[in-house]
């Protein structure tokens, strides 16, 4: 979506005094990450706007039906790029070490993002360009970007001189116990 929106969004979230305490009760309810998920974009994109629930832009024409100011692919991006590392901070530096499982069990079940240009290069570098199936969550994406970013902005182009067959090759001969 477009920055404009982006920074309506996170002033409705600024003006909203509950806003973290919202955030902290949907944290704090257990529930299953597909249901996480649709509450998560309610809480996020839900603020009503006369503007911008009509306008791509400041400049944009009126769209013909209103629509969120943040959608379910990009409330996801926040949450596993954003929001559960948030957590997860807040988490360990409380020392309350029960509610660690819980980020955890959310990130680790939480459904796949979005296709990206990084997600389709590091396939068509270590995977031949298959749309593997496997990958299920947007945890197994989040560690196809980490092996992207340790491996490949380490490497040209052709993947001279990268390590990461190496890496694997010695994980295969002597698994971790």
């Amino acid at each position: 979506n477009h920055p404009a929106r982006r920074l309506a969004t996170i002033a409705h979230w600024m003006l909203d005094k509950r806003f973290f305490r919202r955030l902290e009760d949907w944290f704090n309810k257990p529930k299953q990450a597909r249901t996480a998920m649709q509450e998560m974009i309610e809480l996020l994109g839900s603020y009503p706007d006369d503007f911008w629930s009509c306008h791509w832009s400041l400049k944009g024409a009126a769209m013909r039906r209103p629509t969120l100011l943040m959608g379910g692919q990009r409330a996801s991006d926040l949450v596993i790029n954003t929001i559960l590392p948030w957590f997860l901070a807040r988490i360990i530096q409380s020392g309350q070490e029960d509610l660690k499982k819980r980020v955890e069990r959310l990130y680790l079940t939480w459904p796949r993002l979005a296709d990206n240009q990084s997600l389709k290069l590091i396939r068509r570098r270590l995977l031949k360009g298959q749309r593997c199936d496997w990958i299920k969550s947007a945890a197994h994406q989040q560690g196809l970007l980490q092996i992207m970013k340790d491996f490949c902005h380490h490497s040209n182009a052709m993947c001279e001189q990268c390590l990461f067959p190496e890496v694997v090759r010695s994980l295969k001969n002597n698994p971790p116990s």
